[in-house]
């Protein structure tokens, strides 16, 4: 049951990430992606947001609330991977503008790649992480299937408009999903974390 439970998981989330990072390239046009990496205001402010303001909240927060130091690496961690799984469906919630979120996303993956293996040593000691380690997830998860999506609506507009509220419907269904499994595999370990405001942090983060 475990093993179901931990493989419907791992199905559930890669699916998630795949039709998210799709449906934004569905809906992309290459132009307006390149216009939003030249807006400088832009580029400067999501580089400051993701890599400079995101990992010293991170750090603060840890600091502040004691974070035991599995929660408080995790917590920092997180910090330096600002292109968050959920990031296309937020951005559909709060009516953001796809170039700009789809931009986002690019800076996001690359800045990453770049950050996290300078960046984890000096974090974890004896932990290091290698630029390939870093690329592989973030080129098989979030570059290729975004690239993708771009791909389906360079070559029919009209297909890519039509695919795009069918993946929508799935990628909502993996989330009740993957919340749901997420929930049930690892309530036990949500309960243990009460008292040592690892779910705080994560939720003022």
């Amino acid at each position: 049951m475990i093993d179901l439970l931990k493989y419907t998981l791992q199905v559930a989330l890669v699916s998630f990430m795949l039709g998210s990072l799709i449906d934004v390239g569905l809906k992309l046009d290459v132009r307006d992606a390149w216009a939003a990496l030249h807006d400088l205001t832009f580029l400067t402010s999501s580089v400051l947001s993701a890599f400079v303001v995101g990992p010293l909240l991170a750090l603060f927060l840890a600091r502040l609330l004691s974070l035991p130091e599995p929660y408080a690496i995790g917590l920092l961690l997180l910090g330096l991977a600002p292109g968050a799984p959920f990031l296309p469906l937020l951005s559909d919630i709060a009516h953001g503008d796809p170039p700009y979120s789809a931009a986002f996303i690019a800076i996001a993956a690359v800045g990453t790649i770049i950050l996290m293996p300078i960046a984890v040593p000096f974090l974890v000691e004896g932990l290091h992480m290698s630029a390939g380690l870093t690329a592989r997830p973030l080129l098989l998860l979030v570059l290729m299937p975004f690239a993708a999506g771009i791909g389906m609506r360079q070559l029919s507009r009209k297909f890519a408009d039509r695919c795009d509220p069918i993946v929508r419907k799935l990628v909502a269904l993996n989330v009740v999903v993957l919340l749901s499994v997420a929930f049930v595999q690892n309530w036990r370990e949500m309960l243990s974390a009460v008292g040592t405001w690892a779910i705080a942090a994560q939720l003022i983060y």
